[in-house]
């Protein structure tokens, strides 16, 4: 459906030139709700505007439906007016002097996306009853809150009929309840409409709760996309592991198929790693209490508890262990044996990373920050 090829953009800053798209390679397949995450900087936005013809990029190809949008060898550019997709963006972008009514039937009146006349009233009701706002169809738009807003933008949106809708940053605006709320009504929406989404968030959360499949950017570069799960549980790299929840991180050697670290050994179902020096990661809700002591074992580790928090459907807590601070949650209470907390990890919950330079960086980095 959406096909991005070795796509590359520069802008020119006051110490020379920073790439905001770096050779990136994504294909989006039809009907799918496919989010695009990183932080500020990561050049998430700019691969949008270049979809949606907003930007111009350097070098690569865009296709939309086997129809080139932008190509630099051969020479192609299909402006956006004539791409005919929907687009929401941060701004909501709604006409403050303009009702609902006429904000949505604007796009429908007049330019590219032009319908007749006597399908433009039906066209209207139909797109606000998808939104639920029908009963506010004649109100004045500078009367509605952030979220009624937001929703008068997407219904402008899907008015046209759009094979696709593009989104940047669509619910930022709004509150942390409201939003959760909207999310939730634009991914049922776009499903029940067989549209195919490119979305935009910096929220991680956002993200897995939405998303088909997920790309995570970083300085320009894609790092890893794939199926929501794939990320968290698969991650390619430790900065895709850190970004998508919180890692425990230790530094090891990798002996055999076990790697050696100051709190204890650790056997991995992960093979892939041959570097000597790695580290390995593991997430807070993987530390399990077994039943029986088994420290001498390798997933075993004997730790100092420090502090413990009910949270009503979970604790959390921190274990110290030769120096090493680990964070913990369970759905049950940390339990110590004698004066100790015996801690187990599953040999495939264990993630392990090659010690490089980009991984070393990056977990220092993460690790001065907490």
């Amino acid at each position: 459906m959406i096909s991005i090829n070795h796509l590359m953009k520069e802008f020119t800053v006051t110490d020379g030139k920073v790439a905001a798209l770096n050779d990136l390679n994504i294909e989006v397949d039809p009907g799918e709700f496919f989010v695009i995450v990183g932080a500020s900087g990561s050049g998430k936005t700019t691969l949008l505007r270049s979809v949606a013809g907003l930007e111009t990029p350097d070098t690569g190809s865009i296709k939309v439906e086997d129809r080139t949008v932008f190509s630099n060898e051969p020479s192609v550019w299909v402006p956006a007016q004539e791409r005919g997709f929907g687009m929401v963006f941060q701004s909501y972008a709604v006409w403050p002097h303009l009702t609902v009514y006429e904000n949505v039937a604007l796009p429908l009146r007049e330019g590219e996306q032009k319908i007749p006349g006597s399908e433009v009233d039906g066209r209207v009701k139909q797109a606000l009853e998808m939104v639920q706002l029908e009963e506010q169809i004649h109100r004045p738009s500078t009367l509605l809150s952030g979220g009624q807003q937001q929703r008068v933008a997407l219904a402008r949106a899907i008015a046209v009929n759009p094979n696709v809708l593009l989104m940047d940053e669509p619910l930022s605006n709004l509150d942390a309840r409201l939003r959760e709320e909207v999310r939730g009504k634009i991914r049922d929406l776009a499903k029940n409409l067989g549209a195919t989404v490119l979305y935009v968030t910096h929220d991680q959360i956002e993200a897995m709760a939405i998303a088909d499949k997920i790309a995570l950017m970083s300085f320009g570069k894609l790092l890893q996309y794939g199926a929501p799960i794939d990320l968290y549980r698969n991650s390619n790299c430790a900065e895709v592991a850190e970004f998508f929840g919180t890692v425990n991180w230790l530094p090891g050697e990798l002996d055999g198929d076990v790697v050696k670290t100051k709190i204890g050994d650790f056997s991995a179902s992960q093979k892939a790693i041959t570097d000597k020096n790695v580290w390995v990661g593991i997430r807070p809700e993987h530390l399990a209490f077994p039943e029986e002591s088994f420290s001498s074992q390798p997933n075993h580790i004997l730790a100092d508890l420090r502090n413990s928090i009910f949270l009503g459907d979970q604790y959390t807590f921190e274990g110290s262990a030769s120096d090493s601070t680990l964070h913990g949650k369970s759905r049950a209470a940390p339990k110590l044996q004698g004066d100790k907390l015996h801690i187990a990890v599953d040999p495939d919950d264990v993630m392990i990373f090659s010690a490089d330079d980009s991984n070393t960086t990056f977990i220092n980095a993460s690790m001065a920050d907490n």
